[in-house]
């Protein structure tokens, strides 16, 4: 949600306050914060004022109340031949900016979700009660999969996000564990789609998918990303291979 980039004599910030909206139901007093820390970023811009790595923790303090949902990561350090083309490259990676953000948009989870269910609604008008959407599991802890289909047993679709964070990453695979362990059967295969970022951070999700995979028996995985052109295409082309196998 922000960037603070000091370069021994520029203090550069860029900030997005907006995204607190997913972190919070009341997300006010974290924009607000975030908002303090970008005004108070401005002055200091282009004043050339003398400051050190540890003083920056000061200048930039975390707000009490909120602290428990906004923290500062790890400073890093880094000696760059032009500070202001790394400064914009850090706000481009980070989609900090709103034509950043637009230019390199991500699908959600929810919009993740929406497109196994819209495939399967296609499936199911074509195959009958042989494919399922939104329908609980028979585990002792149901759960609702985006999309079910029936090859003499019931295969289920787990969509998990991972374009994010490594410590997000680990955390929506950690996530996803206790819903394979707990919400699926264990006679019934399991297709993770792991949803990886392009560039940044794509080695780390493909080393966590595919750990992720490895936590039960019957779990297969497929990576794709943005850059699939349909990227529920093969998956709709396996199912109608198991589909055709079985009558």
């Amino acid at each position: 949600m922000g960037l603070i980039h000091w370069d021994g004599s520029t203090l550069r910030a860029e900030f997005a306050p907006d995204r607190a909206k997913s972190l919070s139901a009341d997300p006010s007093a974290l924009i607000g914060a975030i908002r303090a820390w970008r005004d108070k970023a401005r002055p200091r811009t282009s004043a050339g004022e003398h400051l050190s790595l540890e003083e920056l923790d000061q200048v930039f303090p975390v707000p009490k109340g909120v602290g428990s949902a906004l923290l500062w990561s790890e400073r890093r350090v880094a000696r760059p031949s032009h500070a202001e083309a790394h400064f914009d490259d850090l706000c481009r990676r980070l989609r900090l900016r709103a034509e950043d953000e637009e230019a390199q948009r991500r699908m959600t989870t929810e919009e993740l979700k929406a497109g196994l269910r819209s495939l399967g609604q296609r499936l199911a008008e074509k195959h009958g009660d042989r494919v399922r959407v939104d329908q609980p599991t028979s585990a002792p802890l149901p759960y609702r999969p985006p999309l079910s289909w029936k090859n003499g047993r019931w295969h289920h679709a787990v969509p998990v996000w991972l374009d994010a964070s490594e410590r997000e990453q680990l955390n929506r695979a950690h996530t996803t564990a206790g819903r394979l362990e707990a919400g699926i059967p264990s006679d019934e295969p399991a297709l993770l789609l792991a949803w990886l970022p392009v560039g940044e951070g794509r080695a780390s999700a493909e080393r966590v998918a595919k750990q992720l995979a490895a936590t039960r028996a019957q779990v297969d995985v497929t990576l794709f990303d943005q850059s699939s052109e349909d990227p529920f295409a093969e998956l709709e082309a396996r199912i109608e291979r198991d589909l055709a196998a079985v009558a």
